[in-house]
């Protein structure tokens, strides 16, 4: 009878480390995983900050752009284009408004980007 009571809790013991064995593994596989995605979670991270600092100077650029494009209009606009007859300084003038059209559009293309 002692023999038999040994042998259960032999056999006990065994299937109890085998079920520690089980949940052991298991638990450092969710630990490797989660190692990964601190990893993963810290590059993403740094990953947002530069974006935000990229925006950041990106906002500022189209800022100066606009106040640049502002000033370009305001002066476009006092001075205007008053042209002799002559057909070469027609010419010009009207190369200078294609010119001052072009870059109004390309400001007003990268604003509808942003």
């Amino acid at each position: 009878m002692v023999d038999s009571m040994d042998d259960y809790s032999t056999i006990e013991e065994i299937e109890v480390n085998s079920e520690f064995k089980e949940v052991l593994e298991a638990f450092n596989e969710m630990h490797e995983e989660v190692q990964k995605l601190v990893v993963l979670n810290n590059k993403l991270r740094s990953d947002l900050k530069w974006h935000i600092t990229k925006l950041a100077s990106t906002q500022s650029e189209l800022d100066k752009l606009k106040q640049e494009n502002e000033k370009l209009v305001s002066s476009y606009k006092a001075t205007g284009c008053v042209c002799a007859s002559t057909s070469l300084n027609m010419d010009y003038c009207k190369s200078l408004q294609d010119e001052f059209e072009k870059f109004k559009n390309d400001h007003d293309e990268e604003s509808m980007k942003l």
